[in-house]
């Protein structure tokens, strides 16, 4: 809706979308939109992924005259994507551009092992040694990320050792809360009632 050249062509007369959506629109959207688009970089969503959602758009706005303009649609998923994917957190990380990277990770192909093991890659290449930092291991990481997704996964498990190095080393500690919540972003969506009974 932010994107004001999306119909095209433009119009003298006020038009503009509804504020919500009806959940079989959203079912419509879901159908032709790209796969996992809200996950990580969205760079490979083309222009021809706007040319199923025409209908759609058509159909909102009760005028079959109205196309959607591709780019402005891409740009859109774009920003949409970014939203979901905590754009405006990974701007929180320090260093500020290397939450780039951890934005463009695709979660919903790693474990939290994995997410471990490329979350100690990513502190070695982006992290500077000086004043708090901690020595990692992935295993350790790994406990960190199970502290704030799974919990009880650590019944049996020291952890202590691990929060108090965190508190030592807030790069690490704010840099695994964002993959977490990056995760739970992406299970929340996928565990949508509407894209589990259109997947």
């Amino acid at each position: 809706m932010k994107q004001k050249d999306l119909l095209q062509p433009p119009s003298g007369a006020e038009r503009s979308l509804p504020d919500s959506l009806p959940a079989i629109v959203l079912a419509e959207f879901d159908k032709v939109l790209p796969n996992s688009w809200w996950d990580g970089s969205v760079s490979g969503i083309e222009a021809d992924d706007a040319e199923p959602l025409d209908s759609i758009y058509q159909h909102l706005i009760d005028n079959d005259t109205v196309i959607v303009d591709a780019e402005a649609l891409t740009a859109s998923l774009r920003q949409a994507s970014q939203l979901l994917c905590g754009a405006h957190l990974a701007d929180l990380l320090i260093p500020a551009d290397a939450g780039d990277e951890l934005l463009a990770w695709h979660l919903s192909e790693m474990s939290i092992a994995d997410c471990a093991e490329e979350l100690l890659g990513w502190i070695r290449r982006s992290l500077n040694r000086g004043r708090g930092r901690q020595p990692w291991s992935s295993a350790e990481l790994q406990i960190w990320l199970n502290l704030l997704l799974c919990p009880e996964r650590l019944r049996k498990q020291p952890w202590e050792s691990v929060v108090e190095k965190l508190l030592q080393d807030r790069p690490v500690a704010r840099a695994g809360a964002f993959l977490a919540w990056r995760i739970e972003q992406f299970r929340r969506i996928e565990s949508s009632p509407l894209l589990e009974s259109h997947s």
